[in-house]
């Protein structure tokens, strides 16, 4: 079945994303279960399929591939004979590493920089052209 990814809008918790096999509107928020709006963007089609080439190549990353088969470790053993990505969620769970991830699954939010010293910038640019105004007389 096709599912696509959108993003909604919970008036009181934010940006989320659902799975949707068709499109509409609104969606219950997941948190409150308010009636949120869809926010229009690009949908995005759900390609998450077990066996991923970029699973492979993180299974290759993450093991030696000469010794991992006789690791005493048996989600080791598991994602070394078959790179799937409930073998590969096992091993990270297992080894406490996280994937890279956003706050509750929203988009990034990203740092809005400090707000500018503007008596120490008015200054500086005033003294800049007090500089190209001033006058030098020379005998």
């Amino acid at each position: 079945m096709f599912q696509a990814l959108f993003d909604f809008n919970c008036p009181d918790h934010g940006i989320f994303e659902k799975f949707h096999n068709r499109n509409f509107w609104f969606a219950k928020c997941p948190t409150c279960g308010k009636k949120s709006h869809k926010i229009l963007s690009i949908g995005r089609i759900n390609t998450a399929n077990e066996d991923a080439p970029h699973i492979r190549e993180a299974a290759n990353m993450l093991l030696d591939k000469e010794t991992a088969h006789l690791s005493e470790k048996v989600h080791v053993r598991e994602l070394a004979a078959k790179p799937t990505r409930s073998n590969l969620n096992r091993y990270l769970k297992a080894e406490g590493i996280r994937h890279a991830e956003n706050v509750k699954g929203a988009p990034p939010v990203y740092r809005k920089p400090d707000e500018p010293d503007k008596k120490a910038l008015i200054d500086e640019l005033w003294k800049k052209k007090r500089k190209r105004d001033r006058l030098e007389v020379r005998s």
